[in-house]
């Protein structure tokens, strides 16, 4: 059965994606944690700010579909 979510397939670029979302997923929830065990008001917003960053880089994985011609960057 497949998880809702994840990407099909058993390539490593799938496996690779897949690893990113779990990591990525699991930014939010303890962004979401942090704000509701500290009493902050829980916005999308702050939780964005605080899984981006400031600066918002660009993940790795990003960056290396580029490279390889796969990504289509709009």
């Amino acid at each position: 059965m497949q998880k809702k979510g994840l990407a099909k397939g058993s390539r490593e670029e799938t496996a690779k994606l897949n690893r990113f979302l779990a990591r990525f997923k699991a930014k939010i929830i303890d962004a979401y944690q942090a704000l509701v065990l500290s009493g902050s008001t829980v916005e999308g917003a702050v939780i964005r700010g605080r899984v981006m960053g400031s600066a918002q880089h660009e993940h790795p994985y990003h960056t290396d579909l580029r490279q390889s011609g796969r990504a289509q960057v709009k």
